[in-house]
This record gives C-alpha cells, sequence and structure tokens, in this order.
C-alpha cells in the first residue's frame, strides 16, 4: 500500500491505495489561514506538521511506501538548531512583495524570464524569503552564518518527517522558487543574489521519484519516494504523458497544465515549468495560474450570497480578482469586479456570474495553449467538478469536450504513483490509463454565442484592471 500525503492550502489529506491504486481510506483535516493585512496571507508551519502527523497516526496498515504532494510557492524558513519557523508561512497567494517585484520587473523581468520561465511576480518564494530575512530581526545574520533553511511546504515536512536528517525538494517545487535554472536544472547563482537568498538557505534537488529518508509508522520504517508539487501531481494521475495532454484543476485556485514533453516553450503571460522528473529525465509543462476560484464560493457563502442553484443567463459579469489577477494578466493591482448589478438581479444571478467567471478565466489560458498544442479535450479535477452548472459551462465556452474523473483525488493519487514508481512497483505505462472518466460534458452552444460571451468577459477584466496600488511595507 502506499500513502499519499496531500498537503494543500485548505487542508491536510492522507489518502491511502492499494497497489492497484484504488484509495481504501480518506483523512481529511482543515488548515487555518490567516490575512494581517488586505493582500497578505499566511498559515502556521507548525499547524501544518501538526496535521500532517494527524493524518498518518490514523493509519494502522503496513506501507510500503509514502509520496508526498502540496502546494507550491509557500514559503518557510526555519533554524536549522531549533527546527522553529522564524515566521509565518507566507502562502502563495499572498501579495505583500507585489510593489517589490513590479521595481524589480523593469530591469531584470526578461532575465528571471528567460532563466525561470515565471512571470516576474510576488505569487513565487523568492520574494517571500527575502521580506522573511528583512523583516525578522537576526535573520540576515543567521542566513550569512547558514544557520537558517529555506523551504516551500514539502521540504519542511521532509526536513520534520525525517527528524533534520534530509533537507531536500524535487524539481517541480524548486522549478516555483524564481531561484532555479529551469534549462539548467539548478539553482541559479545570478538569482540567488539578486534576491539575496544565500545557497546554503536551499535544498538539494532531486527526482521526483526518489529516496527522500524514512519515516517511523507502526514500528517500520517507511520510505519517502515521492515527492511532487500539488498540479504536476495531477498532470501526473491524470495520464497527461504525452506532449498536447492538458487538465485543469479546480481548488482554491485553478491551474492548467499542458504537457510540453521535452519542450521548454515560452510564452508572456504563462509559466513554463517542470512537470515530473524520473531518472534524471524532465518532462515540461506550460501552465496558467488562477489566484481566485473555490476562494469565491467561500466568500459568497460568507456573504451569504452564495446558493445551490443558479439563475438565468443575465449580462452580471464577475471578476474575482481577490488576489489580484494571475495568469494571462499578472496585474498584481487587479481587484474582485460585479459588472451589470440592477434591481433585478438577485443571489442566483450572482452565483452564476461567479461560476462563469472560473470558466471564462480557463478559457483566457487555454487560448493561448492553443496557439502552442492542438487541444481537443480537457481532463478535470477538483472539488469543483461536482458543480455540473461549471463543467458544462466549462465545456460551452471552450468548444470541447470536458471529461471528469470517477475519482476526485487526482493529487494525492499522483504523489502514489511516484512512490511506486521509485520502487519499481509499476511502470509509467501502465499508470496512463489508472483513471476512469465515466462523466463526460460537451459542447452544446453555438460558436456566435462563445464569441458574444467572451468578448464581454473581456471587458469586465479591463475595468478590474489595475485598481488598487500597493506598497510593500517596510
Amino acid at each position: 500500500m502506499y500513502l499519499s500525503i496531500d498537503e494543500g492550502t485548505t487542508n491536510v489529506k492522507g489518502v491511502l491505495f492499494d497497489s492497484d491504486f484504488k484509495p481504501v481510506k480518506v483523512r481529511r483535516v482543515g488548515l487555518r489561514t490567516v490575512f494581517p493585512r488586505e493582500g497578505w496571507v499566511e498559515q502556521a508551519p507548525e499547524e501544518i506538521w501538526e496535521r500532517v502527523k494527524s493524518v498518518i497516526s490514523n493509519i494502522r496498515e503496513d506501507i510500503d511506501a509514502i509520496g508526498i504532494t502540496n502546494q507550491r510557492e509557500t514559503t518557510v524558513v526555519w533554524s536549522v538548531e531549533s527546527g522553529k519557523p522564524l515566521h509565518n508561512a507566507i502562502v502563495w497567494s499572498c501579495r505583500r512583495t507585489a510593489d517589490y517585484m513590479a521595481h524589480l520587473a523593469e530591469e531584470y523581468s526578461e532575465l528571471v524570464k528567460s532563466r525561470t520561465g515565471l512571470e516576474m511576480d510576488a505569487y513565487f518564494s523568492a520574494s517571500k524569503i527575502r521580506w522573511i530575512l528583512e523583516h525578522v530581526p537576526g535573520a540576515e545574520e543567521l542566513a550569512r552564518l547558514g544557520k537558517l533553511r529555506f523551504g516551500t511546504i514539502d521540504s519542511y515536512l521532509i526536513w520534520k518527517l525525517t527528524d533534520g536528517e534530509v533537507h531536500a525538494t524535487d524539481h517541480t517545487n524548486a522549478s516555483r522558487t524564481m531561484l532555479y535554472n529551469i534549462r539548467r536544472a539548478d539553482w541559479d547563482d545570478e538569482l540567488m543574489a539578486l534576491f539575496g537568498v544565500p545557497e546554503s538557505m536551499l535544498p538539494e534537488i532531486r527526482d521526483s521519484a526518489a529516496e527522500y529518508g524514512a519515516v517511523r509508522i507502526n514500528s517500520r520504517d517507511v520510505p519517502i519516494t515521492g515527492v511532487i508539487g500539488d498540479q504536476q501531481s495531477a498532470l501526473l494521475a491524470h495520464g497527461c504523458h504525452g506532449e498536447g495532454d492538458a487538465k485543469v484543476t479546480y481548488g482554491t485556485g485553478t491551474f492548467i497544465l499542458v504537457n510540453t514533453g521535452t519542450r521548454i516553450i515560452e510564452e508572456r503571460g504563462l509559466l513554463s515549468t517542470v512537470a515530473w522528473s524520473i531518472d534524471s529525465r524532465r518532462t515540461y509543462a506550460l501552465e496558467g495560474s488562477i489566484l481566485s476560484s473555490g476562494t469565491v464560493v467561500e466568500w459568497l457563502k460568507s456573504m451569504g450570497l452564495w446558493v445551490d442553484t443558479v439563475g438565468e443567463e443575465t449580462s452580471l459579469y464577475f471578476v474575482p480578482a481577490f488576489f489580484g489577477l494571475g495568469s494571462p494578466y499578472w496585474d498584481p493591482y487587479a481587484r474582485g469586479t460585479i459588472l451589470g448589478l440592477s434591481a433585478y438581479t438577485n443571489k442566483e444571478h450572482i452565483t452564476r456570474a461567479a461560476l462563469e467567471s472560473i470558466g471564462f478565466m480557463v478559457r483566457d489560458i487555454l487560448e493561448i495553449v492553443s496557439s502552442h498544442v492542438p487541444l481537443t479535450s480537457i481532463k478535470v479535477d477538483g472539488g469543483m467538478t461536482r458543480n455540473s452548472f461549471l463543467m458544462q459551462f466549462q465545456a460551452d465556452i471552450l468548444g470541447v469536450p470536458v471529461s471528469v474523473p470517477k475519482f476526485g483525488e487526482l493529487t494525492a493519487m499522483g504523489a502514489a504513483l511516484l512512490a511506486a514508481l521509485a520502487q519499481g512497483g509499476v511502470s509509467m505505462s501502465e499508470i496512463r490509463h489508472v483513471v476512469e472518466y465515466p462523466e463526460v460534458h460537451v459542447p452544446e452552444k453555438s460558436e456566435r454565442w462563445r464569441k458574444n460571451k467572451y468578448e464581454k468577459w473581456h471587458e469586465a477584466v479591463r475595468r478590474s484592471m489595475d485598481w488598487a496600488s500597493a506598497t510593500w511595507e517596510n
């Protein structure tokens, strides 16, 4: 059996898979997120660790290996000596360094894009590390003396699970830090200097399917043999192993990845990233990141505006730029907007507009991707795939079928598959068709309808952009 530790933004899941990769047990525990100021997003690393321990303590079965998958970019800096974090984890959606990154972009945007495949944005880890080093008293000196470690959540958990013996990450998570040279597949000296991050802070980079130490469970040492970022994990589990294969994961944010094989495709507004690394061979992907999607539903519920049914089609448009806009706009100063309100508007209309906004944002990204690789269908996963209205609207606005899997925990499954691959339990060809897709949504709308709806969406986005101006707090 294989245990997948799936550490997401809103919860930690432990999913136990049998040798056929059927889920045997699922345990989920929630995570708190705090918002110290507008646009700031944090979580407590030690709380994340406690949740992971809670998930593991529920396991009584014998486990062959562990796979870890995680929210990416979220940044933890901790002391080598005490193992204590210096500060709360700065979450991927946090915008506190937006102004700082906008300033750097004036000179370094092209350099960073060519080295990392990433857009110059506060989304990634490098500026979050810089902020911690500058704002925690004594941190700069401790870093200079080699007494601090940085990690995305996978690295932090590996460190804790192995009692500080292993400080490592995989290529997928490293490629989200803005310190990783995607062409050389290693940390980049010039980028480390740009952000003032000493190499001693950074984890060793390993294959996604590799040894990462062992965890003591039920009086046995269980190896960690799979580590991968959450979105890449879902791509692997979907069987998107060929060039042009695409998936969409609907979670707190929504993430679109398209396998580009051995090619690193540069495209303004989208991200080049490592899909996975197996046997020292890297597969790449082109990615679009939507910063707010599940967040929109949670916000509507908290405001008492969410209903379980949608209203009829109106001219209402909702742009959910709660944390700015991600791909392909990368505007940290955009803010949420509802356009077309009238005295006739009700909660059902607002719910519909919110769900439609997610479908529109997915099309924004796939419009660009389709210029590089033809897309004939889309595979989807995540909690929001249970909303049949959204899935049908997604098919309608894209004009291609949308395939929904029988089992929704694809992110967890990918990590388990990697853990098995590293041990020789399965091959890549064997895992390509593990997932079944009993539900397929076929487009029902005309091309004229699609064109009119999408043009109006672009007008709504334009009005939401550059709304707020942020300053980087000193």
